[in-house]
């Protein structure tokens, strides 16, 4: 017996946002009815993908990094600090802002 995918059956992006080298989707997927929402950072190397579950799905798109945490999906977050020179910083600054 062979299973035929039709259209109906695949993802559909529900919502988008991109910045920074980060692209954030919600999906929706017919076939089980779940949502879910896939980060993708060209600066860190991460792919991941939330499933929404019971909560608020324009929570988890905003926040994926938090609900990843929270899941304990690992992740490598990229430094992002807008409008700044990251060589005029030196050593004890950078160790004194990544242990806050």
């Amino acid at each position: 017996m062979t299973a035929t995918l039709t259209t109906t059956d695949l993802p559909r992006e529900l919502e988008r946002r991109s910045g920074d080298g980060m692209e954030v989707v919600m999906y929706f997927y017919p076939a089980s009815g779940s949502v879910g929402v896939r980060v993708e950072d060209a600066r860190s190397g991460d792919v991941f993908e939330l499933p929404v579950g019971a909560s608020d799905p324009y929570d988890v798109f905003h926040h994926p990094y938090a609900y990843a945490a929270d899941r304990g999906i690992p992740y490598r977050a990229a430094i992002r600090d807008v409008g700044r020179d990251h060589d005029d910083v030196d050593e004890e600054q950078w160790e004194t802002a990544e242990a806050a």
